[in-house]
């Protein structure tokens, strides 16, 4: 949340404006957008977590802010971890998959490192990988409790179009 709200500050100070509905738009030649979605880990759950993720946009760069996920926790049922349905917003998904590495992971209720694979279509995809932090490396455990960023915050970037 302390990066969302960093993000703000920036965003304003380079001549961003609010915009009704909690988004931020920038100013004119500012480049600055920020805002938020809900994605749902519906795929290889029982349950049904939500994370709320918050974003800012500076030029090329997006960046995703989300909290520790120990409410989200899903009760796995396969070897997968993915949205329902495509929750990214259309004007920040990735021109090409964008994999984001080095976030904390929980499978089976064992700490791993983990990552977000983000789709052109808005869809997302998550991953763990044990302890060699190589992903989309292992499946996870189709029992137990996984999820990513379970005991620190997330934050994350990625590029919108390719360099």
């Amino acid at each position: 949340m302390r990066n969302f709200i960093l993000g703000l500050l920036l965003a304003l100070a380079l001549g961003a404006s609010a915009q009704q509905g909690g988004g931020i738009q920038g100013g004119q030649g500012s480049g600055v957008t920020s805002g938020s979605f809900v994605i749902t880990w519906g795929t290889g759950c029982t349950t049904q977590p939500t994370t709320n993720v918050y974003y800012t946009v500076v030029g090329n760069v997006v960046t995703w802010n989300f909290g520790v996920m120990s409410g989200a926790n899903c009760t796995s049922n396969s070897t997968v971890m993915a949205s329902t349905g495509t929750p990214v917003p259309a004007a920040i998904r990735p021109q090409a998959i964008s994999m984001v590495r080095g976030i904390d992971a929980l499978d089976n209720s064992v700490n791993s490192y983990g990552c977000l694979q983000i789709f052109t279509t808005g869809a997302v995809s998550a991953y763990q990988d044990g302890t060699t932090k190589y992903c989309p490396g292992l499946g996870w455990t189709n029992t137990g409790v996984k999820s990513v960023g379970p005991s620190t915050p997330v934050t994350l970037q990625y590029p919108l179009t390719n360099p």
